[in-house]
């Protein structure tokens, strides 16, 4: 038990507001799974117990609950700003760690205003908690606000023409294996249409070809993509094509560095899937990406380009200075042609001065 600003608050509360902390919400039956989730007894004795302790943490003020209307009947809760400074003064914050909020490591350092679950979306909110609730002892899960990643591409607006522009990607969560790597989680509720689910991957795609360019590590080695369950085999999940359909659409080329595994009740690694179910995917009309990079292929195509380019200019510079050769020569010749008839005048000059002396020379001597 714990006395806190006239509050006493006990080691089971105290765990259910770090537990909401960690996750960003909960609701009973999360907690319930969390905190008695190992032990034998009645679920409904558990779950009794977990609404004793959350609607006495209701009345000091520490949470506040939410309807799940119309995903459940629970109610989900989240910190008040007055639980968020209980649970920051009981355990370690340290927002600069690139491992908090994972299992065993410190804890970000989040507002109630940032920390509130989405609402607006419940369904969605609902899936990731079950999701991270139900593989807590396999999966080392953090919420999505440590998540961000920023990138920059270019934003072309035509043939010759574009800007530079920000871009960020924010998965719903992500996921440690081994203690260093990394991959982004995805909650799919079947209402996201193609062209969305295409956005999607194509804002991931504008990402790994960020870091590819300009020679960096990407925050991550690959995607989960989590469906809702089903019992229908992958040629008749439609669900699953219109997803293979934006992945290959999205990432293309990334398919195959960036891993990307789709759980609906069942793994499927989408670069196997490409390996074993060809047919799949040509009876889909879905075009398996190629295998060569594209930035090598740019590269390589930008080369191309500046050496017709270089040619060119080397053209135009032999051409004009083929140009100022021959313009040298005309010069020279009109020089040339100038210099010879201003000789045969004189000549011509000279030879009439000649014979005006020798008529004059005569007529001299005929008066003589």
């Amino acid at each position: 038990m714990i006395l806190w600003r006239n509050n006493r608050i006990s080691n089971k509360q105290q765990q259910i507001l770090t537990l909401i902390y960690q996750y960003r919400g909960l609701t009973n039956e999360h907690l319930r799974k969390l905190i008695f989730g190992h032990l034998d007894s009645n679920q409904a004795g558990q779950k009794a117990n977990i609404s004793r302790y959350t609607s006495e943490l209701r009345n000091t003020r520490m949470i506040e609950s939410f309807s799940c209307y119309p995903y459940s009947q629970e109610l989900i809760h989240c910190l008040t700003s007055k639980g968020i400074e209980f649970v920051q003064e009981q355990v370690q914050i340290d927002q600069e760690n690139k491992l908090a909020g994972f299992k065993d490591q410190p804890y970000g350092d989040f507002s109630a205003t940032m920390l509130k679950p989405g609402l607006k979306n419940l369904e969605h909110t609902m899936m990731y908690l079950d999701f991270a609730t139900k593989f807590r002892k396999k999966l080392d899960i953090r919420h999505n606000l440590f998540a961000v990643q920023e990138y920059l591409y270019f934003n072309k607006v035509s043939t010759n023409s574009g800007y530079y522009k920000n871009g960020k990607v924010r998965p719903d969560g992500e996921i440690l294996f081994n203690q260093h790597i990394l991959f982004t989680l995805e909650i799919d509720t079947g209402s996201e249409r193609l062209e969305q689910l295409t956005a999607k991957f194509e804002n991931y795609q504008k990402y790994l070809e960020y870091c590819m360019k300009h020679e960096v590590d990407s925050a991550w080695e690959g995607l989960l993509f989590v469906c809702k369950h089903t019992e229908l085999s992958i040629e008749k999940d439609q669900r699953l094509h219109t997803i293979l359909r934006a992945i290959v659409a999205g990432l293309g080329y990334y398919c195959w560095i960036f891993s990307v595994q789709i759980y609906r009740g069942e793994g499927i690694v989408l670069s196997q899937l490409f390996q074993e179910q060809e047919d799949l995917f040509r009876n889909l009309g879905i075009a398996i990406p190629s295998k060569e990079n594209p930035i090598l292929i740019e590269k390589r195509q930008q080369e191309r380009e500046k050496q017709r380019e270089e040619e060119e200019r080397k053209r135009l510079a032999e051409e004009a200075q083929r140009k100022v050769e021959e313009r040298i020569r005309q010069e020279r010749l009109a020089n040339d042609r100038k210099k010879r008839l201003e000789e045969e005048q004189r000549t011509r000059e000279l030879e009439e001065e000649e014979r005006k002396k020798k008529r004059f020379y005569g007529v001299g001597k005929f008066f003589s």
